[in-house]
C-alpha cells in the first residue's frame, strides 16, 4: 500500500487516456468508403498553409473527408490526441529502456514486454508526425496498433481483485487452445488439400490457401452442406468419379473436426477454468505478488529504500503497534515463566522416582 495501489491505479489511469486518445484519433481520421481510394483523392488535393489554418472537413464529391494537413487551431481535437498518444508511447518506451537497464536479461522472458514495445513503437508509426493525415502503410499499422491497445488494457484489469480471476481463466484457455492448435494445424492441412483435390473447382477451394481457410470456417461449425457439397453434385459441377469420395471426406472431417477436435478443446478449457476456480484464493494472491514483485523491481533502488524506511517509522510510530509489541512480550514472557515451572517440576518429579527406585 505504499507505492503499489497508488502506483496502479495511476499508471492505469494514464493508460486509459491513451486508449481514449487513440481511439478517438482512429475513428475520427478513417476516411469514409475504401481507404485507398479515400487516401488517394485526400493526398491528390494541394493544402497551403492557409487551408491547413481553417480547413476542418474537405468536401470532395459530396463526401466529407478530413484534410491531408491540419494544424492545433483547424483541428486542435486531432492534433491534440495525435500528439498525446505520441508523447505517451514515448514515455513508456523510455521506461521499458529503463526496465531493460535495471532488470538485464530478466526482462526478456516476459512476453507481455514484447507486446507492449511493439505496441508503442507502432503507437508512433501510426500518428506521427502530428498535422498529418495517415497513408496507407500507417493505417495498416494502425489497425494492428489499436487491437494490441485494446488487448492490453485486459493486462491492467488482470491486478484488479474483481477481474483478476476472469483474466487469468481467459489466458490459461488461451494457452490450452494453443496447445491443441499444433495438433489442429496438421488437420486443417490433412482435409484441406483433400478437399482442394476434390473440389477445386468451386470458388471456396480454388487454391490451396482458400481451402485451408474453408476448412477452419468448416471446423467453427459452418460446414455449407447444402451450398458446398450436395448442390455441386446434383448439378453435376463436381466429377461424377469424385462423388462418392467427396461425401464420404465430409462424413470423416465431420465426425473428426467439429465434433471430436471442438469438444476436445471445450473439455480442456473448462477443466483449466475448473482448476482455476478452485484455487481462486491462491490464484488472486500470486497474481498480487507478481504485480508487487514487478512493481519493485521497475522501481529505482533509492526509492524503494525511500519507501520501506518511511514505512518502519510509521509502525515505530504508531500506538497500536506499540500496544501489539508489549502484548507480545507479556505473552513470550508467560510462556518462558510456564516453561521453566513445568522444567522445574519435572525434574523434581525425576528426582523423586529416582529416590524410590534406591
Amino acid at each position: 500500500r505504499t507505492f503499489g495501489i497508488p502506483l496502479y491505479f495511476s499508471n492505469i489511469f494514464l493508460y486509459c487516456l491513451f486508449v481514449v486518445a487513440l481511439t478517438y484519433f482512429t475513428v475520427a481520421m478513417r476516411p469514409p468508403g475504401n481507404i485507398v481510394k479515400a487516401l488517394q483523392i485526400i493526398f491528390s488535393k494541394q493544402y497551403n498553409i492557409k487551408d491547413a489554418l481553417h480547413t476542418q472537413v474537405n468536401m470532395i464529391a459530396n463526401t466529407s473527408y478530413i484534410p491531408a494537413r491540419f494544424t492545433l487551431y483547424s483541428r486542435p481535437d486531432l492534433y491534440i490526441s495525435q500528439l498525446a498518444v505520441i508523447t505517451f508511447a514515448a514515455a513508456n518506451l523510455a521506461t521499458e529502456m529503463a526496465q531493460v537497464f535495471r532488470q538485464r536479461w530478466v526482462y526478456f522472458l516476459d512476453y507481455s514486454n514484447y507486446i507492449e514495445v511493439f505496441m508503442y513503437i507502432s503507437a508512433i508509426t501510426f500518428c506521427a508526425p502530428p498535422g498529418l493525415q495517415p497513408t496507407a502503410t500507417q493505417w495498416v499499422i494502425g489497425s494492428i496498433n489499436i487491437c494490441l491497445t485494446w488487448c492490453n488494457l485486459i493486462v491492467y484489469l488482470k491486478r484488479m481483485p474483481t477481474f483478476g480471476i476472469y483474466v487469468a481463466m481467459l489466458q490459461s484457455v488461451l494457452f490450452t487452445v494453443a496447445k491443441v492448435g499444433v495438433m489442429l494445424i496438421f488437420l486443417i492441412i490433412a482435409f484441406g488439400l483433400s478437399f482442394y483435390i476434390i473440389l477445386g473447382h468451386e470458388t471456396y477451394f480454388v487454391t490451396a490457401g482458400y481451402s485451408f481457410l474453408k476448412v477452419f470456417d468448416m471446423l467453427l461449425g459452418e460446414l455449407d452442406y447444402i451450398e458446398v457439397f450436395l448442390l455441386p453434385i446434383q448439378n453435376s459441377e463436381t466429377p461424377i468419379s469424385f462423388s462418392g469420395l467427396t461425401l464420404l471426406v465430409f462424413c470423416i472431417f465431420a465426425m473428426v473436426m467439429p465434433i471430436a477436435a471442438m469438444n476436445l478443446m471445450v473439455g480442456l478449457a473448462v477443466g483449466d477454468i475448473g482448476k482455476i476456480e478452485r484455487n481462486a484464493v491462491l490464484s488472486r494472491l500470486k497474481i498480487q505478488v507478481q504485480f508487487i514483485d514487478q512493481v519493485e523491481s521497475s522501481l529505482p533502488y533509492f526509492l524503494r529504500n525511500k519507501f520501506y524506511i518511511r514505512k518502519e517509522k510509521k509502525r515505530q510510530l504508531a500506538l497500536l503497534t506499540r500496544i501489539q509489541k508489549h502484548i507480545y512480550d507479556s505473552e513470550t514472557l508467560v510462556e518462558v515463566t510456564e516453561s521453566n515451572t513445568t522444567d522445574g517440576q519435572f525434574r523434581d518429579l525425576k528426582e523423586y522416582l529416582s529416590d524410590q527406585d534406591k
